[in-house]
């Protein structure tokens, strides 16, 4: 199974370490439009694109080990306190290879990663957002927000990237999320090129929403209301399906009981998802239950519904 997974941060290298238990066969496509802490200061200085994202992506795709713990390795204290060593290797590889991609290729292959990272566009973008009716700059500064009404990137129309196309037209599954909505999955998706190939794709797209409303840029959201944001900026033909956190204790803030089946055409499944250490995404359910929402969008399982029996065991395909 080819798996083609967008968005940023955190969010994207936990759903990347659920995807490894079902194939080898991933590609995940990372935002360009960070611009806080070492990424920041390294798109500030250098002039290059974001690379933060994409080293945690390129970890979640490899195993445990002395590289990984190097390019995990951040510095404390003088001039580089607070970079991560992995960040200024990528700022090496590409002034070496001559590209972001070819960096990152490079990186991968030191750290025989298990699959490939490529950024959404080729270019340098800035977020924009308009936050009650005012216009806000960066997207470090958005993401500290709430009452955020629509994100836009500039400039408007930075190009996708080709091997990002090309995975997401060749893909069997999109996961979108989870990760900061406004300025992690939205990014991405705001990408004219990643749009319109998701628009043509074959795939099964699924929104992975994040397990409760954020600080901040989502503060009050219910996971509905996360989906009908997403919708509102992309259009209503580029998701399928959408995976939320059933929460032992359900109450209407975030999502009731029972959810709905679908929303503006978007099929609704709700499950419990979230580890039982820390308030993050558990890698053996997101995987067998994004396994089952595949298996359902293939007709294979025609009984699939709201709810699903754990599976502790989720079979590569």
């Amino acid at each position: 199974m080819k798996v083609a997974a967008l968005g940023g941060g955190h969010g994207l290298s936990a759903v990347i370490k659920a995807l490894r238990l079902l194939t080898s066969e991933i590609t995940a496509i990372v935002t360009v439009a960070d611009d806080g802490g070492s990424s920041g200061r390294l798109v500030s200085d250098l002039g290059i694109l974001p690379p933060g994202d994409a080293r945690r992506c390129l970890l979640a795709l490899s195993d445990e080990g002395e590289l990984v713990d190097l390019f995990s390795y951040r510095f404390r204290g003088g001039t580089l306190d607070g970079h991560s060593l992995g960040n200024l290797i990528l700022a090496a590889l590409i002034d070496l290879d001559g590209s972001f991609q070819e960096a990152l290729r490079h990186a991968g292959n030191l750290l025989q990663a298990d699959g490939q990272v490529v950024p959404a566009s080729t270019q340098a973008v800035r977020l924009v957002a308009e936050v009650n009716a005012v216009r806000v700059e960066g997207q470090s500064r958005i993401a500290r927000m709430s009452g955020i009404q629509s994100v836009a990137l500039e400039p408007a129309d930075p190009p996708a990237d080709p091997e990002a196309v090309q995975a997401i037209l060749a893909a069997d599954m999109v996961v979108f999320g989870p990760g900061s909505l406004f300025t992690s999955v939205l990014p991405v998706l705001s990408v004219p090129g990643i749009l319109q190939a998701l628009s043509e794709c074959r795939a099964m797209r699924v929104f992975v929403c994040n397990l409760t409303a954020e600080a901040g840029e989502t503060y009050g959201m219910s996971a509905f209301q996360h989906l009908e944001a997403l919708l509102d900026h992309t259009g209503d033909c580029i998701v399928d399906a959408m995976l939320v956190n059933e929460l032992s204790a359900p109450h209407e803030s975030w999502i009731s009981p029972p959810a709905e089946k679908t929303i503006r055409g978007v099929r609704v499944f709700a499950a419990p998802l979230a580890s039982r250490v820390g308030a993050v995404h558990d890698p053996v359910l997101l995987a067998s239950f994004l396994q089952q929402v595949f298996w359902s969008f293939l007709g294979r399982n025609p009984h699939a519904n709201q709810s699903f029996k754990t599976s502790q065991h989720p079979q590569k395909l």
